[in-house]
This record gives structure tokens, sequence and C-alpha cells, in this order.
């Protein structure tokens, strides 16, 4: 038996070689579901872990009084803050959570019972 090394399979192996090797230990691996056994149709799952997103302001606990107290120049107004532009208030999900009205275009989807947010987990 011979072993045929060829120059796409050198790089090939090369880059994976340097990819794992230069991968931070603290960055996660990436997963897949085998071929035909995931659900049917179209899925898309994010989960925000860190980043420059700013989850308590993309859906807003506007029923929690201290979400208000703690955040006087941040918070988004609740939805029934006349004081505010219609177009500038939380849009509510649930009578306590609303979204960000820069995601109004989700609504949809959570009304048809497509879209989930899990908050505060934690992963073990």
């Amino acid at each position: 038996m011979t072993l045929r090394l060829t120059r796409r399979s050198f790089v090939r192996g090369a880059a994976s070689w340097a990819i794992q090797a230069a991968w931070p230990i603290w960055m996660p691996r990436l997963a897949f579901a085998a071929r035909q056994r995931g659900p049917r149709g179209d899925v898309l799952l994010v989960v925000f872990l860190r980043g420059a997103a700013d989850v308590l302001n993309m859906v807003v606990p506007h029923g929690e009084q201290a979400y208000y107290r703690r955040r006087p120049t941040l918070g988004i107004a609740r939805p029934d803050d006349g004081r505010v532009a219609a177009a500038e208030r939380v849009i509510d999900l649930d009578g306590f959570f609303g979204l960000h009205p820069a995601l109004r275009p989700l609504l949809p989807a959570w009304r048809a019972g497509q879209l989930a947010f899990v908050h505060a987990c934690v992963m073990l």
C-alpha cells in the first residue's frame, strides 16, 4: 500500500493542522448534526454568549423595575410610556418582556411560534 501525497491533500492537511493549532482553547468547536437526522426545513439557532450585543436591550424586561433603575439612560422606554414616540418604545411580547423597536421585523416570527428567546441561562 502506498500513500499518495498530492499538493492539494498536503495544503488541505496543513491548513487543517494550522487552524487547529492556532484555535484558542476557549474558542468553541463547531458541531453539526448527522445528515438526514435533523428537523425538516430550515433551522437557525443563534446563541449570544458575549460580544457587543446588549441582550437586555434586545429583549427588554420592561416589566422589571430594576431594569429602569439600573439603566436610567440606556433603558428602552416601556410600551405604554406616552412621553416617547411609539416607534422608540419596547414592543411588548408577553407583558413582561419586549423587543427592541429595531427588531420589529422579528415580530411575525415570534407571533407564529417560530422564534423563542431564552434569558438568563447558564451553560455548564
